[in-house]
């Protein structure tokens, strides 16, 4: 890495060494299931921090920084044994917005290693899901193939792609996800897919209402019952 490079992940490992808060670090592992060590720095002094990169650093970065000057900062990052610094590596992926639908082999590698709903659940709804809306026939080809992957997280992700789409929801490639999927045992998908369809009954209740009562026999107890959280008045 370049200098300038490496001055941003000192600016993030001088300001989070002076938080470290080992009591409030044990609590956040224990929440995330033990996944990885924490600093103890929780979300709203992290915004703070991010604020002051912006203004002492980001603002002038964001004319010369490149994605592959990104994606070497945040492989340094995320290498760290501390979970913070992988959320400050999606903060840094979207603050200087360099995924592409040509990188997205890179988001896909995130998500694996990441290895858990709190990466997964930043990546699938915000960066993928802009790259759906910006290039939406051909991520379809690739979401279609994520909701078959091997990987619970990366077919997770193709589900949540859309998270945030309301009426802009394809019907078609959501319906797909589902039907690929709602056979699994597996607990992060089957609250995924209830997560989805409670997110669009807010949007379109009706077609939620039937297509959870279409496949109530198969559609997971937990799916049906999160995707029927909004329907309940319907």
């Amino acid at each position: 890495m370049t200098a300038d490079l490496h001055k941003v992940v000192n600016f993030f490992i001088s300001r989070y060494e002076k938080l470290r808060d080992d009591e409030i670090a044990t609590g956040m592992k224990a929440y995330l299931k033990n996944k990885q060590d924490f600093l103890g720095i929780q979300n709203p002094a992290r915004k703070e921090i991010y604020k002051d990169f912006k203004s002492e650093m980001g603002r002038s970065l964001k004319k010369t920084i490149t994605p592959n000057d990104v994606e070497s900062i945040v492989m340094v990052l995320w290498d760290k044994p501390e979970r913070e610094y992988r959320y400050t590596a999606l903060f840094l992926i979207e603050y200087f917005k360099t995924y592409s639908i040509d990188r997205i082999s890179f988001l896909e590698q995130l998500i694996i290693s990441g290895d858990w709903w709190d990466i997964t659940d930043t990546i699938a709804p915000r960066f993928v899901g802009d790259l759906l809306k910006e290039n939406k026939m051909q991520m379809k080809e690739i979401l279609k193939k994520w909701v078959n992957h091997d990987n619970m997280w990366i077919r997770r992700s193709a589900i949540l792609s859309q998270l945030k789409f309301k009426k802009n929801t394809d019907v078609e490639l959501l319906s797909y996800c589902i039907f690929q999927t709602m056979n699994e045992k597996e607990f992060f998908i089957q609250k995924a897919i209830g997560w989805i369809l409670r997110e669009f009954s807010k949007t379109n209740p009706k077609f939620v209402a039937d297509f959870i009562n279409s496949h109530n026999e198969t559609l997971s107890r937990l799916s049906v019952r999160e995707g029927s959280k909004y329907l309940i008045d319907k």
